[in-house]
């Protein structure tokens, strides 16, 4: 299968890695573009030689393609890789309800959700959605067998709308625990943060989803205390007090850390079984293959490209 990626220029997380490990299964070329080409992929299209791929992946950000519809659904074989698309059900979004009638517009494309819950609601909906679980570079994260010398940290932002009820949990713990809340840059400064860290506090309260940093974390050997999804941990292989720390409120949440920090030995394990876990299934060389086997399926084609674009795209 020959493959065409359209990724965003500078995107954090970089999906670069996950790219490059599915050449092993495939023939991939990733096309970097920034946020004008982004906001403009018919002229971006007229320029590939788009009959040479068997499948179109978009890896773009959504603000910048949700008015493109038109075209979008032109495109066949296309599939769309949304990280992000839990914000059409978060009511603190300013995407709240705006994924939904956008993937309603297209005819036919497969979207790859990064949520087992998420995934089945938009099938439920209609729509053809896959889920594949967010990963981590394996490259470039992992545990340098350092001293730790910050006992409770979160690495992100805590000043965002959508993510008010975990700043709000955040703040809580700074203030009775002394968590840590820290900014760094990409890069080496991040992984000699992450570290750096003990127990890594995790709290995606309200999305439905483990975030990125969670398996960041644990592959560079912090334990992972994290609120509990629901019905992901079970594909992903997560099992509280084994390979993570999970909680379902503050009250379990203050219980399991006070229980921690008297116990560090299992402080320990727990971190290293959570390490053991990041690196055998979330890492990009393990999420590639999940990648390619999501693309290989047959898609159902039920519309006909427009007459001007038959050159382009002889499907």
């Amino acid at each position: 299968m020959k493959v065409l990626a359209l990724v965003a220029e500078s995107r954090l997380p970089n999906n670069d890695a996950m790219y490059k490990a599915m050449q092993s299964y495939a023939d991939v070329d990733v096309v970097k573009l920034d946020k004008a080409k982004q906001k403009k992929l018919k002229s971006v299209f007229k320029s590939l030689l788009v009959d040479q791929y068997d499948r179109v992946i978009l890896d773009l950000h959504f603000k910048r393609i949700v008015t493109q519809a038109g075209f979008i659904k032109t495109i066949p074989r296309l599939a769309i890789f949304e990280e992000d698309a839990c914000q059409n059900y978060i009511e603190s979004s300013k995407w709240f309800g705006k994924f939904l009638p956008f993937y309603k517009k297209l005819n036919d494309f497969r979207l790859i959700c990064t949520s087992v819950a998420l995934a089945e609601r938009f099938r439920s909906e209609g729509i053809d959605a896959y889920f594949i679980e967010k990963g981590y570079d394996q490259n470039h994260l992992k545990n340098l067998s350092e001293d730790r010398d910050i006992a409770l940290g979160f690495i992100g932002r805590t000043a965002s709308k959508t993510y008010s009820k975990r700043n709000e949990l955040l703040m809580y713990l700074e203030q009775r625990y002394g968590l840590q809340l820290i900014r760094t840059e990409p890069g080496e400064a991040y992984l000699n943060m992450l570290n750096r860290i003990n127990i890594f506090i995790s709290a995606d309260i309200g999305l439905g989803e483990y975030m990125v940093k969670n398996f960041e974390a644990m592959a560079c050997g912090c334990l992972l205390v994290a609120y509990k999804q629901g019905a992901e941990e079970g594909a992903m292989g997560l099992k509280d007090m084994d390979n993570v720390v999970l909680y379902r409120d503050k009250r379990e949440l203050i219980e399991k850390l006070d229980a921690l920090q008297q116990n560090p030995s299992v402080v320990r394990e727990i971190a290293k079984k959570g390490q053991a876990l990041a690196e055998a299934n979330h890492g990009f060389n393990v999420l590639a293959k999940k990648l390619y086997c999501c693309l290989e399926k047959e898609f159902v084609i039920k519309a006909t490209p427009k007459s001007w674009l038959r050159g382009i795209f002889p499907f």
